[in-house]
């Protein structure tokens, strides 16, 4: 033991740190490591579980994100879809609209030459009213009398008669 002394070390007090070492590594083994290593286990674990809960949520975002692109693309295709049909009823509405007012234009047209024909034969009549009534006139100046009612019936059916023969024969007034 010389050595030991002359190197100034004290055995006993080495065998008493070893001691009290081991007293202290059994302590904390029993009591600190035990609690201290369940909490890292835990910890671990929830670091993991984490990990493995956001890969998972990440693929189920992905997944969604893949359902709504083709959703959107879906409801691009409707709309494009219900654009045309539009475009095609609009169309036809047009054409229908259009028909409509061709029809309407040609009833006009209609209308308004029976309206003409109606005056027309309406201005015949008082044409010849007039040249009944002047022929009825110029007969009573040429005669100097006056010529009675009955007269005047019996010259103009005679005139209406030979106008009507005039008229059907080609001529007109």
């Amino acid at each position: 033991m010389s050595i030991f002394e002359s190197l100034g070390i004290d055995i006993r007090q080495i065998i008493t740190t070893i001691i009290g070492f081991g007293i202290f590594y059994w302590i904390l083994k029993k009591f600190a490591f035990g609690p201290f290593m369940k909490l890292l286990d835990d910890r671990r674990e929830t670091i993991t579980s984490t990990f493995a809960r956001l890969e998972s949520e990440r693929k189920e975002i992905a997944n969604e994100r893949d359902k709504y692109e083709a959703l959107i693309e879906n409801i691009e295709d409707e709309r494009h879809k219900q654009l045309q049909e539009g475009l095609q009823e609009a169309k036809k509405l047009s054409a229908g609209i259009q028909e409509e007012a061709h029809k309407k234009a040609e009833a006009i047209i209609h209308r308004a030459e029976e309206s003409t024909a109606r005056e027309l034969a309406q201005a015949k009549l008082e044409l010849r009213n007039y040249m009944v009534e002047l022929s009825i006139r110029s007969a009573e100046l040429a005669l100097k009398e006056s010529i009675t009612d009955d007269d005047h019936r019996r010259i103009f059916r005679r005139y209406v008669e030979d106008l009507d023969i005039v008229e059907t024969s080609g001529g007109e007034l």
